[in-house]
């Protein structure tokens, strides 16, 4: 799609497509690499295929080129052999690897919308479905697999349908290739509403370690993103690695959220300090969530990061320009913000504020953090209008 020496061509009037053009003149010089700025899909993105797929051209337009969301086990096979699935609902499921039905619908058309736009995907495998559960009943949705195998064949049969030679796309010759190169392996297992039962350290290590080598051996291209780390980041990364999790995974993965933006900087340092005394120095990392919420005043929790919707837009800013300023020095590969759509309802909850669009009844409303990311993205993608208005010229 993209050579060394092409433009991309985003038509606004129709995002839907990418066309490559050669030498146009006008876009400033790129500063951070394909892929650097990207979002977290979830929540009202989700309850409405047409919501969704309508999202897609302003996040293209807003310089989104990559989404991260969660490729949700429990949906993908809730059953554990075909004797177990209804006569009624045979014909949704494939056989994935280990013969476990497996209902591609969702996440095809996640993926081809996605790529439809020319954006990567980075899937989060996480959640378990009840016959692989150690845990079920109130502790369900955060239980951990009782066999990390089960886990292994689910992550595989993912990499077997969107890797570099994915069932996936031989079966659409005419949607662009853009196959998934990276699987993060479950999220912030150190919480208990993600990982139930204790030892987390421990029983995640052995999860990853089984993940991992399924992973590389569907795909030898691939790469496994550790999971998502909050608050004291670089303490819990010190107890994987002392499990023994160094070698299984590619990508070191930070949810670096602080009430200061200075703040986010001096977690990603602390991380790499503790990657470089085990000597991880030449892995890089993944802020795979980061966020101020416009929550002040409309909730009566307090996580430190509750901004007015004017204070989110300014912080968000301010981050990804000393993020983009700093990469090189801390060996990072990617932003994504979470999260792209909210309802800003909540009276409890902050994270339900931390949208740069909300959605209201039929509507979508875009907040002041949109219309940051969309500048501060295109400035630093190398996007410039051109004088028709009509179209972004950007450097590749």
């Amino acid at each position: 799609m993209r050579s060394a020496t092409a433009v991309l061509l985003l038509a606004i009037a129709s995002l839907a497509s990418i066309a490559a053009l050669p030498g146009t003149a006008g876009a400033a010089a790129r500063r951070v690499p394909h892929g650097f700025f990207g979002t977290d899909g979830d929540g009202p993105l989700f309850t409405d295929p047409s919501v969704f797929e309508g999202q897609l051209d302003p996040m293209v337009s807003a310089g989104v080129e990559s989404l991260r969301l969660t490729f949700d086990w429990r949906k993908i096979q809730p059953y554990a052999s075909f004797d177990d699935v209804p006569p009624d609902q045979t014909s949704n499921y494939q056989s994935g690897d280990g013969g476990v039905p497996t209902d591609f619908s969702f996440t095809d058309g996640v993926v081809a919308d996605a790529a439809q736009h020319g954006m990567t995907v980075l899937p989060v495998l996480l959640y378990v479905p009840t016959w692989a559960a150690r845990y079920t009943g109130k502790h369900e949705i955060a239980s951990p697999p009782k066999d990390p195998g089960a886990y292994a064949r689910f992550a595989s049969s993912m990499v077997h349908r969107y890797g570099t030679s994915g069932s996936f796309w031989s079966e659409h010759p005419e949607i662009p290739r853009m196959p998934i190169r990276m699987y993060q392996i479950w999220n912030e297992p150190h919480f208990d509403v993600f990982w139930w039962g204790g030892h987390w350290a421990r029983r995640y290590v052995k999860l990853l370690r089984r993940a991992y080598a399924a992973v590389h051996a569907a795909d030898s291209s691939a790469r496994v993103v550790l999971s998502g780390l909050a608050n004291k980041s670089w303490h819990f990364l010190a107890r994987i690695y002392a499990r023994g999790g160094r070698g299984h995974f590619d990508y070191v993965a930070v949810h670096p959220f602080t009430a200061h933006v200075k703040g986010v900087a001096t977690i990603l340092r602390r991380v790499r300090r503790v990657m470089r005394r085990h000597h991880d120095r030449r892995l890089q990392l993944l802020v795979t969530e980061l966020s101020w919420t416009s929550a002040r005043g409309k909730t009566s929790a307090r996580f430190g990061i509750e901004e007015t919707e004017r204070g989110q837009a300014r912080k968000l800013r301010q981050a990804y320009r000393m993020l983009a300023k700093l990469r090189r020095r801390l060996r990072l590969h990617a932003v994504y913000w979470y999260t792209w759509m909210t309802l800003d309802r909540s009276p409890s909850y902050p994270f339900d504020y931390a949208g740069v669009t909300r959605r209201e009844d039929d509507s979508v409303v875009r907040k002041p953090a949109y219309r940051a990311m969309r500048k501060t993205a295109l400035t630093l993608e190398g996007c410039a209008s051109k004088t028709n208005g009509t179209a972004l010229v950007c450097d590749p």
